[in-house]
């Protein structure tokens, strides 16, 4: 298995969108927002798991109001100010 993010260092994960030329060039009429639209869900149930939320310093994502990503955030640092 391997690991990511140690405490004392700083992990970094960069969920940001980057479509290739084919879905562009495929998908013309969804745009950025819409690819965008397609992945927020995903993401935030990603980070939902604790593996990856106890982990994660940084989270950067595109269109953050789609995503639940800020409100997860201050649960999860309320919770861990409350258990140390």
């Amino acid at each position: 298995m391997v690991q990511f993010g140690c405490q004392g260092n700083f992990w970094s994960a960069m969920a940001e969108l980057t479509p290739t030329p084919a879905d562009i060039i495929l998908k013309p009429r969804v745009g950025l927002r819409g690819f965008a639209e397609l992945i927020n869900l995903p993401i935030t149930a990603w980070f939902a798991r604790k593996d990856w939320y106890s982990r994660a310093n940084i989270v950067s994502t595109d269109y953050y109001l789609g995503n639940n990503i800020i409100e997860m955030a201050v649960k999860v640092n309320q919770n861990q100010a409350t258990c140390a």
